[in-house]
């Protein structure tokens, strides 16, 4: 089994039981899924029974009759519509919880208001849904304050430094050591 749609008692779920709300609203099936109905004439707003029917069609004929009645689509997708289609109908009606009342719900298109929509252009809206809305604060690692104590201190060690390597040497001449 490609999916797992077994579920507890009382429970809608779609996936591995996961958890999946009842269907509601309008939908829009883009890129593969549109293209694949498309191609078999599916596309405006058929009923479930007409588009299952159709698949089926598709599924039961044999090469050659499928040839013949799309003699123009490419051969390699030809010959992947029964098992495309069939996966569709399964992802929307078993995984997704589509019904008949509901079919008539999705709308499979290739552009929205003249816009060609895809997996780009979704993935690029939800992208803007990570820009904040708010110009972000300065990112600030140490007050001024701090950078002007830290530099004082630098500076009075090195200072320290100095003078107490300058003691040490004036004394080893004081003491009677030669230099070689």
């Amino acid at each position: 089994k490609l999916f797992n749609f077994t579920c507890g008692a009382n429970r809608t779920c779609g996936f591995n039981g996961v958890y999946q709300p009842p269907v509601r609203g309008q939908f829009f099936a883009f890129s593969g899924l549109y293209y694949n109905l498309h191609s078999l004439n599916l596309t405006g707003g058929q009923p479930l029974s007409t588009v299952n029917a159709t698949i089926w069609q598709l599924c039961t004929r044999n090469w050659e009759e499928v040839q013949k009645e799309f003699p123009t689509r490419n051969r390699t997708h030809l010959r992947d519509a029964c098992a495309a289609s069939s996966y569709i109908l399964t992802l929307l009606l078993q995984g997704y919880k589509f019904s008949h009342e509901t079919w008539l719900n999705i709308h499979f298109v290739r552009q929205v208001t003249n816009v060609d929509v895809g997996w780009t252009l979704g993935y690029m809206l939800n992208l803007t849904n990570m820009i904040p809305t708010e110009t972000p604060q300065k990112v600030i690692g140490l007050q001024r304050s701090s950078w002007i104590a830290a530099t004082v201190l630098l500076a009075i060690m090195l200072i320290l430094i100095f003078c107490l390597l300058t003691v040490i040497c004036c004394q080893r001449k004081l003491s009677g050591y030669e230099s070689l």
